[in-house]
C-alpha cells in the first residue's frame, strides 16, 4: 500500500508539470514470495517455489515522463491502481498479443509483467484452470489484466487452438523434473517446444517472432570436464534437442540463453551490468529476473533478432567487457553464418 505521505506527494507532483519530469532509470520486477536472494540454475528454475498468490506490485520501469511514471516511480500498482483506467496493460495491448509459455513460474511471471508495461496483451499458459477466474479483477493485479489459458505442455491434444491470433511468442517453462520424475525433461524441454512451435505455424499466421530461454551449456554438458549432475546433463541434452526443433519448424526465432537466476522481491533491473554474448562460453554469472525480462522484451521488439542464438549473464559493474547490451545485441551474428564459419 501506499502511505497518505506518497499520495499527497503524487497529488501534488502532477499538479505540476508533469512533462518536465525525467525520472531516474529505475526498473523493478516482482515475482512473488520466492527466491529469497538465492540464485538459481535455468535448468531448476521451479525449485523456486513461488507464493500461493502471485504478487500485484507491477514492475517501477520508469522511463518516459507523465503521470503514469510519476505514479510508478512513488507508489508502484498500489499508485496506479488509486486512479480509474490506469494499469500495466492501459496502453490496450498496441504491440500485439504474446503467448508466454510458462507464465506462472518465476521467470514467466516477471516477463509477463515487462510485457504488459511494454503495451502488449498477454496470453498466458496455465494448467489451473483457477487462474482464468483472475481475468478483468482489480484486485487480481497483473494476474487479472493476462487472458489466461488452460492446458498441458505433456498434452499435446490440449494445446489446440491456443496460438490463434497469437503475434509472438515466449517460452520460459521449466519441467519440474526434480519433483515429478526425470521423463518430463524430455516432454517439457524438447517435445513442448516443438509442439508449440508447429502450433505456431499452422495457427499463428504472420507470427513474427518465437524467443526460447533455454539455458547455457546446452553445447557443452557431454564434455569430459563437465562437472554437472546426471540431472543437469539430462535437463541440457533435452534443451539442445528443443533448440533444434524449433530452428528447423520454419518461424522466426530467438534463443537466449543463461546460466542461473536470482530475484528477491524488488530487485531493481542493472542493463550496464548485462554481458551479451555468442558461442556458450563457461562461466557466465546469475542473470536477475529483471534483467532477463528486459531481454526478453528486447527480443520481440525487432525483427533483427530473429534467427539467432546467444548467451546472456551478468558482469561485474564497470567491467563488462560486452560493451553496451543493446549494441552488442545488433551485433549479434544469425545462426545460418555461425555454422557456416564452422564448416557446417
Amino acid at each position: 500500500m501506499v502511505g497518505n505521505a506518497r499520495m499527497a506527494a503524487a497529488v501534488l507532483l502532477l499538479a505540476s508539470s508533469c512533462s518536465a519530469f525525467t525520472p531516474p532509470p529505475m526498473h523493478t520486477l516482482r515475482a512473488g514470495t520466492f527466491g529469497r536472494g538465492r540464485a538459481f540454475p535455468s535448468t531448476l528454475s521451479a525449485q523456486a517455489k513461488p507464493a500461493g498468490e502471485c504478487r500485484q506490485d507491477p514492475p517501477l520501469a520508469c522511463r518516459d515522463a507523465g503521470r503514469r511514471d510519476i505514479l510508478r516511480l512513488l507508489g508502484g500498482g498500489a499508485a496506479l491502481a488509486a486512479i480509474p483506467g490506469e494499469s500495466l496493460a492501459s496502453e490496450g495491448g498496441r504491440k500485439g498479443t504474446v503467448l508466454v509459455v510458462g507464465a506462472t513460474g518465476p521467470i514467466g511471471q516477471c516477463v509477463c509483467q515487462q510485457l504488459l508495461f511494454e503495451g502488449y496483451s498477454v496470453r498466458a499458459l496455465t494448467r489451473r484452470s483457477s487462474f482464468r477466474e483472475r481475468e478483468g479483477r482489480e484486485d487480481a493485479g497483473w494476474t487479472g489484466e493476462v487472458k489466461w489459458e488452460v492446458g498441458d505442455l505433456t498434452r499435446p491434444e490440449s494445446l489446440r487452438g491456443l496460438l490463434k491470433g497469437v503475434d509472438k511468442v515466449v517460452w520460459c517453462a521449466g519441467s519440474q523434473a526434480y519433483r515429478y520424475g526425470i521423463e518430463l525433461n524430455r516432454l517439457i524441454y524438447c517435445e513442448s517446444v516443438g509442439a508449440i512451435a508447429k502450433l505456431a505455424k499452422e495457427e499463428a499466421r504472420g507470427l513474427s517472432s518465437f524467443v526460447l530461454v533455454s539455458s547455457n551449456a546446452v553445447t557443452r554438458f557431454s564434455d569430459p570436464d563437465f562437472g554437472g549432475s546426471d540431472y543437469l546433463k539430462d535437463a541440457l541434452k533435452w534443451k539442445a534437442q528443443g533448440e533444434a526443433l524449433l530452428r528447423d519448424a520454419g518461424v522466426p526465432y530467438s534463443i537466449l540463453r543463461f546460466a542461473a537466476y536470482y530475484g528477491a522481491n524488488g530487485v531493481e533491473a542493472t542493463p550496464d551490468n548485462i554481458w551479451i554474448t555468442q558461442g556458450d562460453p563457461p562461466g557466465r554469472r546469475p542473470m536477475s529476473l529483471a534483467n532477463l525480462s528486459l531481454i526478453v522484451a528486447k527480443c520481440l521488439s525487432d525483427p533483427r533478432y530473429s534467427y539467432k542464438t546467444f548467451e546472456t549473464s551478468e558482469a561485474t559493474q564497470g567491467r563488462n567487457p560486452g560493451g553496451d547490451w543493446e549494441e552488442a545485441m545488433d551485433k549479434l551474428v544469425d545462426d545460418a553464418r555461425v555454422q557456416a564459419a564452422r564448416g557446417g
